[in-house]
């Protein structure tokens, strides 16, 4: 039997845990606070989002096909989950024989819990591999027309940032409509239409939501039977519909979304890490640290082990809900950072990190060099070599020995980006105006970096992301999660 079970495939072994978790709710033992049918439906979740239940090429099974090590975890986490599930039953059973003797199930429901958790982190993990690889087929279908909306809305925001605060203040809208934007504020605005597309596809490559016909789950009922004495009788079950009324109380829904016909498998190109422990550790990057108000991550029910990113429709354990792992999967999905540079030969190349952003405009624009004295009390910058050169012969000639000065040189060498005469988010600097390369690259960035977040998807999609989405014309997101959008101390960022 184990060895069968070690032998067949993550969908088959897929498909007995859900069977499983499907037979537990009709134990009534285990039907305390609907556990079994929230489990399922945590379950349905993460099998819809990695493709353990697809039958085609976008199956796990073949995403996973040269990957053993993490093939092997993957579904020896499965038989130990379908083994749990059997030991459940069979507790619930020995309840329902001995109705005097209480059966503790809680540290059966934690490690089952735990083996859910550690099922979505290796989905992480594999997408994460294959992310870049999943922009790049995203942005081959990138077509601007479906977002017409949204890029109107970027122009005017543009164009608003454009004007002065005294222009802002008479709220004269006639002097935006004609404004053009600058050649690097277009950059931005497509960029965003980029970022937006990335979201669609995500949501068209994983999930898709099923015909009204096919969204009932058949479960089954939950009976209450006496049982002689001394005799062990399974409890009978009987198909019936699980109506919507139920999934919207316990969610995320129980119908597992179908995978779309796109047979395609990401390509996986790093090395998939294999989570360990109850816990990732994810903590939040400093060079992504901005001001930036991100929204809340959507709701879910306070028994919900998981939840869906609603851009990247990634199943996430509800730790990644906390301020700054939520911060840093979403800045992820974004990729917030543009270069605003003119003649950049990767114009809408997007950047996950600051340090990402300005190594590029360093090392793919002409650079311009500049070299800080630390023999100095106060480092003085010199921007050129022999100022500095001369500079070390003739005030620090005791210090640094003249064989020494030429490595002294390389070691104080630094590199920055062409210097920004504006923010591309602002009105144009006024003539003469002195302005701290440093604090304007910083400016910059933070305004970018909060620019990038107007591409998350809207509540209301318009026709063109709709008619790609295959979704009709009209309605909200359907029953798609999006983003809480409450303001309180509880947001993610605290706004």
């Amino acid at each position: 039997m184990e060895k069968a079970r070690a032998s067949r495939s993550i969908l088959a072994a897929t498909s007995a845990c859900r069977q499983r978790l499907t037979e537990c709710i009709a134990m009534p033992a285990l039907m305390a606070d609907e556990w079994p049918r929230k489990r399922l439906a945590d379950f349905n979740l993460w099998a819809s989002d990695s493709g353990a239940m697809a039958k085609q090429r976008a199956s796990l099974d073949r995403r996973l096909a040269d990957k053993h090590t993490v093939r092997e975890v993957t579904l020896n986490l499965l038989n130990l989950l379908e083994n749990l599930l059997i030991r459940c039953k069979s507790k619930a059973l020995e309840t329902l024989v001995k109705r005097d003797e209480e059966t503790d199930l809680l540290e059966l429901f934690e490690d089952i819990e735990d083996i859910m958790a550690q099922l979505v982190r290796i989905s992480a993990a594999i997408r994460g591999a294959g992310m870049r690889a999943r922009f790049d087929r995203a942005d081959d279908s990138f077509n601007p027309e479906r977002h017409t909306e949204l890029q109107r809305h970027l122009e005017f925001l543009v164009q608003v940032s454009s004007l002065g605060e005294s222009q802002k203040e008479r709220g004269n809208l006639d002097l935006v409509s004609p404004r053009n934007t600058t050649a690097v504020a277009q950059r931005l605005i497509s960029a965003n239409l980029i970022r937006r597309h990335r979201y669609l596809y995500a949501r068209r490559r994983w999930t898709k939501q099923a015909p009204e016909s096919e969204t009932v789950t058949t479960l089954p009922v939950v009976l209450e039977e006496s049982i002689p004495s001394g005799q062990v009788q399974t409890p009978a079950t009987v198909p019936a519909p699980f109506s919507k009324a139920d999934v919207r109380e316990t969610k995320p829904q129980l119908a597992a979304p179908s995978v779309i016909t796109s047979t395609v498998p990401t390509v996986i190109q790093g090395p998939i890490q294999i989570p360990h422990g109850r816990q990732s550790s994810m903590t939040a990057p400093s060079s992504t640290s901005s001001k930036a108000v991100y929204p809340k991550p959507p709701k879910f029910g306070k028994d919900a082990l998981f939840f869906r990113c609603p851009c990247c429709f990634q199943t996430l354990p509800v730790t990644s809900a906390k301020r700054s792992r939520w911060r840093k999967h979403l800045s992820q999905d974004i990729q917030p950072y543009t270069c605003i540079l003119d003649d950049c030969s990767k114009p809408l190349q997007l950047y996950l990190t600051r340090k990402e952003w300005t190594q590029h405009m360093r090392e793919e624009h002409e650079a311009s060099k500049y070299w800080l004295c630390s023999a100095c009390l106060e480092p003085t910058r010199f921007d050129v070599e022999g100022h500095f050169d001369h500079h070390l012969r003739t005030q620090h000639g005791d210090d640094v020995h003249e064989d020494q000065i030429p490595t002294f040189i390389s070691m104080s060498t630094h590199t920055s980006p062409p210097s920004l005469l504006s923010c591309p988010l602002c009105p144009p600097q006024a003539d003469g105006e002195e302005v701290d390369p440093d604090a304007l690259l910083d400016h910059a960035a933070e305004h970018i970096h909060s620019f990038s977040l107007q591409s998350l998807p809207w509540p209301i999609m318009e026709d063109g992301e709709r008619e790609y989405l295959q979704l009709g014309p009209d309605g909200h997101l359907d029953d798609i999660e999006f983003f809480d959008t409450a303001s309180g101390p509880d947001s993610a960022d605290g706004s």
